[in-house]
């Protein structure tokens, strides 16, 4: 069932990015659903449901991109953040969705997360905002 999933979303033809970006996320998660499931490790503990990425987890109040969480407190026990993720497949080549263009990659696909890899520069001084029209 899970691979099926899986294929289905990494077959899926984007027409833009949206959706892609979750992929390594989706992995993990299903990974982490089989382990919640077969280890000791978690007896008592659950998958917190996946979340919408569409803020910095700082910004949301997660500990992470998954969480596992102790059933009888609502605690955070384990936190999985997804800097990287292999992707094979049986073709050699795939269409993948990279900034928002599909582009025709060879396998194996390598997703990575460079951590502190974007500068964003800001203005030393705030920009006044426009008068209101009221």
């Amino acid at each position: 069932m899970i691979i099926n999933v899986f294929k289905e979303h990494f077959f899926y033809k984007y027409k833009a990015s949206r959706g892609a970006s979750r992929l390594p996320v989706l992995v993990i998660y299903a990974i982490y659903s089989v382990l919640i499931e077969q280890l000791e490790r978690y007896k008592g503990m659950a998958l917190k449901p996946l979340e919408a990425h569409s803020a910095a987890d700082s910004q949301t109040g997660a500990a992470g991109d998954i969480e596992v969480i102790n059933l009888e407190t609502g605690d955070v026990f384990d936190v999985a953040y997804t800097e990287e993720c292999w992707l094979n497949t049986n073709r050699k080549n795939i269409d993948v969705s990279v900034d928002g263009e599909v582009m025709r990659m060879q396998t194996p696909l390598h997703y990575e997360i460079k951590k502190l890899s974007l500068q964003v520069i800001l203005p030393v001084q705030p920009m006044p905002l426009a008068p209101s029209k009221t």
